[in-house]
């Protein structure tokens, strides 16, 4: 098998020896029986465009703005990263508002998505 190298853009490399797309058939069950409204109306909105669309997204705010700014689209989701909550980070100063831009997005009818770099 053959690697294939490549780069992307400035900030990295990508190095794959298969990718494989597999069409699914999700039933758009929640497994949660006490999912709210949100959690419906989400999946609702995936099951619509299932197969058919893409939903795009952005890891950080700033890249969601310049999405926006520069494309005139903004995506319909936006990561969001806690690291800055985490004890050893809190003990050298940092603070962190990132519930709050992540809560404001969601108002906005934007998807939020979550990591935590330790």
């Amino acid at each position: 098998m053959k690697m294939r190298f490549f780069t992307l853009g400035k900030f990295g490399l990508a190095v794959l020896s298969c990718v494989a797309v597999v069409q699914g058939s999700p039933s758009g069950s929640l497994i949660n029986p006490k999912a709210d409204a949100n959690a419906k109306n989400l999946m609702a909105l995936l099951m619509k465009n299932y197969g058919n669309h893409a939903l795009s997204g952005q890891q950080d705010e700033q890249w969601t703005t310049w999405v926006t700014q520069n494309v005139g689209k903004t995506p319909a989701i936006t990561g969001f990263d806690l690291m800055d909550y985490s004890p050893s980070r809190v003990a050298f100063g940092s603070s962190s508002n990132t519930v709050d831009q992540a809560l404001n997005w969601a108002k906005q009818g934007g998807i939020v998505a979550f990591c935590w770099h330790w």
